[in-house]
């Protein structure tokens, strides 16, 4: 499990990189092998469409997830969207995606929700001990926080805006066990130091309790 831990941290790392960016949400059923997960983008979030921008953006982030990885929505901030459809802005600051690893999506998890969460904050803790320094120029924040229903991780990485201005950029990830299918709601948004971690932290939490709640 090290390994592939291991892969879903440099691929949403990478993601960061990708300063090209992406209705109203709405509840909707998604197929993960033989389940059906109800999924909505977090609250203040759309999905991106299939056209223009929106394609482009969501293309760029499947080569940078690469083959493993299997993207179920992708969502931005939607008062950013209009003006960045309309090149108004040159990237987004908020986005994010559901996800789930293709190995993960051919099988179905026995175990409890609370075994499988435990044993991912495990190996990721493991993960992030053997990337600390590696010189990637990713700041592994680590296992921010597990309990019964999901475990968090948080990443920073120094980017550049498409104008050359350097700004810090906040990966929050969480993950959780949903009809058996091994799942990763993953948050991008500006970094500005504790505080925002924190903020995000809490939306995730908030975010994976919604999930739970609706399957």
């Amino acid at each position: 499990m090290g390994g592939l831990i291991l892969r879903r941290i440099a691929a949403f790392g990478s993601l960061l990189l990708l300063l090209v960016s992406l209705s109203d949400a709405h509840a909707g059923q998604i197929a993960v092998g033989e389940a059906q997960v109800a999924f909505a983008p977090p609250p203040g979030y759309c999905e991106l469409g299939r056209e223009g921008r929106d394609a482009l953006f969501v293309d760029g982030v499947k080569r940078a997830m690469g083959p493993e990885v299997r993207i179920l929505s992708a969502f931005a901030a939607c008062e950013q969207l209009k003006p960045w459809r309309k090149g108004l802005l040159t990237y987004l600051r908020d986005y994010g995606f559901l996800t789930v690893a293709r190995d993960d999506e051919r099988r179905t998890i026995t175990d409890g929700r609370p075994t499988i969460v435990r044993a991912l904050a495990k190996a990721m803790r493991a993960a992030n001990a053997e990337t600390s320094g590696d010189g990637s120029g990713i700041d592994h924040l680590g296992v921010l926080h597990e309990d019964d229903r999901g475990v968090y991780y948080g990443l920073v990485m120094d980017v550049e805006t498409p104008e050359g201005n350097p700004r810090g950029a906040l990966e929050v990830s969480g993950m959780t066990l949903i009809r058996g299918k091994l799942l990763s709601c993953v948050l991008y948004g500006e970094f500005a130091g504790r505080a925002c971690v924190e903020a995000m932290l809490g939306r995730q939490r908030a975010d994976l309790d919604r999930l739970i709640s609706a399957n």
